[in-house]
């Protein structure tokens, strides 16, 4: 990725990220109210600050600083996270909200990422209830892509964590700029996997009657081949297909539900599905049961402690 540069905006200086910029930022990163929906809790010191400044400037990404013209205080940062998906995040103490310093400063970032690092797109995960930034991010242009369940260390449960995206053509038909980026990613929006059966028919019922998947395609009669699925939204169910074979071969199929581990666990038993593993604590940070299928296959269930 680019290093960061100068940005100018009418009311801030995006200045590239430094480590003399801790303190301004320390009052910023150590505020509960400013800090309220960040995956880490207020820093206690300055020093806290300073490392984070560090980590930061050890990556890839560019970062910035957002310093107000009057006055040259920083009171926030935004920033690109390299990862698969091209991320940004951004944060400004809460004693300057409602300014549109946000707003400010992330059309500057976002100007840089595709005009100047060519970016294709753009993505930020925002926690479920964070509503103002929710509608910042509707304001410059993103859309809602969908959601995962996750859980910060500091929070006593696991909470949605909502995924908005703006792809380079979307962004250039919002703002009138022209922006020349990469080739849009190839979309991949799901892997289903093929679980092997010796009796379709047999299996559709388990998992439609038993685990309370639904029934969305048979071919055959008997059946052959079937898509099952379970899940809140169409984006985001299990979806699986049943195929029979003559001599199956069982495995191992992980489902990630989120928090309701123990609900799932009760339906599944007063409807006398065999459980394999009671639910149970890992020492990874989830809560998982097993069931085993009539195959021989073992459904992991697992979800936020």
């Amino acid at each position: 990725m680019l290093a960061a540069v100068l940005l100018s905006t009418p009311r801030l200086l995006l200045q590239p990220l430094e480590r003399d910029h801790a303190p301004d930022l320390f009052r910023v990163y150590s505020d509960p109210q400013t800090m309220r929906w960040w995956h880490h809790l207020p820093h206690q010191n300055s020093d806290e600050t300073l490392q984070m400044i560090n980590g930061m400037l050890r990556g890839s990404a560019p970062a910035w600083a957002v310093v107000l013209k009057e006055g040259g205080r920083a009171i926030g940062v935004v920033n690109y996270i390299d990862a698969a998906v091209p991320g940004l995040g951004y944060i400004i103490g809460a004693e300057n909200w409602r300014q549109g310093y946000g707003s400010e400063a992330v059309a500057a970032a976002l100007d840089f990422g595709f005009a100047a690092m060519k970016l294709n797109r753009i993505e930020l995960w925002i926690h479920s209830q964070n509503i103002a930034s929710q509608k910042l991010a509707g304001k410059m242009g993103f859309r809602a892509r969908g959601q995962f369940y996750q859980r910060y260390t500091h929070f006593s449960a696991p909470h949605e964590t909502l995924i908005f995206g703006l792809r380079a053509d979307e962004y250039e038909w919002a703002s009138g700029e022209q922006v020349t980026a990469s080739a849009r990613e190839v979309p991949v929006y799901s892997v289903a996997p093929a679980v092997s059966v010796a009796n379709v028919a047999a299996a559709i019922a388990f998992y439609r009657d038993s685990l309370g998947f639904q029934l969305e395609y048979q071919e055959g009669y008997p059946p052959k081949f079937a898509i099952v699925s379970r899940g809140e939204w169409t984006s985001e169910r299990a979806r699986m297909h049943i195929v029979y074979a003559e001599r199956p071969t069982a495995g191992t199929l992980y489902f990630r539900i989120g928090a309701a581990v123990d609900a799932l666990y009760e339906e599944f038993r007063e409807r006398g599905v065999l459980i394999e593993s009671l639910p149970q604590n890992t020492w990874y940070g989830t809560r998982e049961f097993t069931v085993l299928d009539p195959d021989g296959w073992t459904l992991r269930f697992s979800g936020g402690v």
